[in-house]
């Protein structure tokens, strides 16, 4: 769509381009527009049929492009099929951490309206053997399911993610962080029963140790289990 890119160029700040590139080493398709711009486009794309039409475009060529087509889905206005379609279709160009995150971010209003469905939905994305399939699956989980209703569920599941890709295995930290955070017993239990390499093991004490919500004694006992004491 030449409008949506002219209007994307027109908003490039170049001094932001290169300090967002050196929080997303390997992207090298950056213009530098600020979130707040594109926000507002996915405010108002979202209510039009050039909005859906963008959507349709299959490889965007810039990081923005891409960070705009999740935008619009997170404003669309259309029933849980349809938007459940048009997720599945954008999680598969997803290919960095920052979309990933911003876009799970941004579907709030959906999940809060349809949350069981969502939950059924990242379900086989927990489980994906591809990177930023599992992290979206999981970055949705840690956003908006490590509550009452589905814990015992969530961490069940969680003994069977088996994605050793970077950016899964850090989500997959981060998940089970929260999940420490808010229900540390039953999470203590959970880590008691699946093998975790040290590298994530660092990054859940890290958080934990991190979070002023935590009771000292768990912390160390956290730490315990990272160091093989327990």
């Amino acid at each position: 769509m030449d409008i949506i890119k002219k209007q994307l160029m027109d908003y490039a700040d170049p001094k932001y381009r290169e300090f967002t590139s050196a929080l997303l080493p390997g992207v090298n398709n950056l213009l530098g527009v600020r979130m707040p711009i594109l926000k507002k486009m996915a405010k108002e794309f979202a209510k039009d049929e050039m909005g859906q039409l963008f959507l349709q475009e299959p490889s965007p060529e810039t990081f923005e492009e891409l960070m705009l087509q999740g935008l619009i889905i997170g404003n669309l206005q259309v029933d849980i099929d349809d938007l459940l379609m048009y997720v599945d279709e954008f999680v598969n160009k997803i290919n960095n951490w920052s979309i990933c995150d911003s876009f799970c971010a941004n579907l709030r209003r959906q999940v809060k309206e349809h949350q069981e469905r969502f939950w059924e939905f990242i379900q086989p994305y927990i489980l994906s053997r591809f990177e930023f399939e599992a992290r979206f699956g999981l970055v949705m989980a840690n956003n908006f399911f490590v509550d009452d209703k589905h814990i015992y569920e969530l961490l069940e599941q969680l003994k069977k993610a088996q994605n050793n890709a970077y950016y899964a295995q850090m989500a997959f930290a981060w998940l089970i962080s929260t999940c420490y955070v808010k229900f540390p017993k039953v999470t203590f239990e959970f880590l008691g029963n699946v093998e975790i390499n040290n590298q994530v093991k660092n990054k859940i004490v890290r958080k934990v140790l991190d979070s002023f919500r935590v009771k000292e004694d768990n912390k160390q006992k956290l730490k315990d289990w990272a160091h093989n004491i327990v």
